[in-house]
């Protein structure tokens, strides 16, 4: 099945819509999960973090952390994460591991982790 993406047309995904009901509790667990840098943030976003299934395949999140502020439940933020994408994967995304404290301080001030090539 077909659908548009704003101006462009994409293949809709029943699977990896299905595998999207496990995205949330990835988020929810950022800083106990394996988090990275791609080795280019032209891709999928800056960050990838990745849960591992009961199949033992990777749910790889790619997403990016950029200063917005305003308010969701009640609670102020300064924050915005931006998910551009999140499917399986045969394994855990390779790259240069971070840390979420690393991530926020960053974006807080409108920057991100610098990735090293090796």
């Amino acid at each position: 099945m077909r659908i548009m993406d704003t101006t462009r047309p994409r293949a809709f995904c029943a699977d990896r819509y299905a595998a999207s009901i496990v995205l949330e509790g990835l988020l929810n667990e950022l800083p106990n999960n394996r988090l990275y840098l791609t080795r280019s943030d032209r891709n999928y976003g800056t960050y990838n973090a990745s849960t591992i299934l009961d199949d033992g395949t990777a749910y790889t999140a790619f997403f990016t952390l950029k200063p917005k502020k305003g308010r969701f439940d009640g609670i102020r933020h300064k924050l915005r994460l931006y998910v551009e994408s999140a499917h399986h994967r045969p394994q855990p995304e390779e790259g240069q591991k971070v840390k979420v404290v690393a991530i926020i301080s960053k974006a807080l001030k409108g920057e991100t982790v610098k990735y090293f090539r090796r």
